[in-house]
């Protein structure tokens, strides 16, 4: 990440390009909504085609949000080092081409048939280290 920043306990922050980088690399993320109340669920995604794919079951919440704004967010931080990132994707959930989706395998149990992805509407990151000594 070339916007890291070496100081000690610092912020930084991830350009656009960076955010994307990550987002083709991972696997699982969280998405935030509301409904009848505040969730945080954990998903198995897949950045295709410029969205956030992944399957879920047509009776889960996850499948209500057809529409709907959600946060994802996704981040990685070493434990021994104190260094990470962490990015977050404001978009709206939408219907996928199953065919989009047939490679993605949900880590939960049960049926994943319902494809849907995350088109993002905007994207920001940033970096994160630990002061030296903590």
């Amino acid at each position: 990440m070339t916007s890291e920043s070496t100081d000690p306990g610092a912020f930084g922050v991830l350009e656009e390009s960076e955010c994307y980088a990550l987002l083709h690399e991972g696997v699982i993320g969280r998405i935030a909504f509301t409904g009848p109340r505040l969730m945080v669920l954990p998903i198995t995604y897949a950045w295709i085609e410029g969205r956030i794919v992944f399957r879920t079951s047509p009776a889960s919440s996850l499948a209500n949000l057809i529409g709907q704004d959600v946060v994802f967010e996704l981040d990685d931080l070493d434990i021994e080092t104190g260094v990470g990132w962490s990015l977050v994707v404001e978009g709206r959930v939408e219907n996928c081409e199953p065919e989009l989706a047939a490679g993605l395998r949900p880590w939960a149990s049960g049926e994943r048939s319902l494809a849907l992805a995350i088109r993002p509407r905007s994207v920001s990151g940033r970096t994160v280290s630990r002061p030296e000594g903590v």
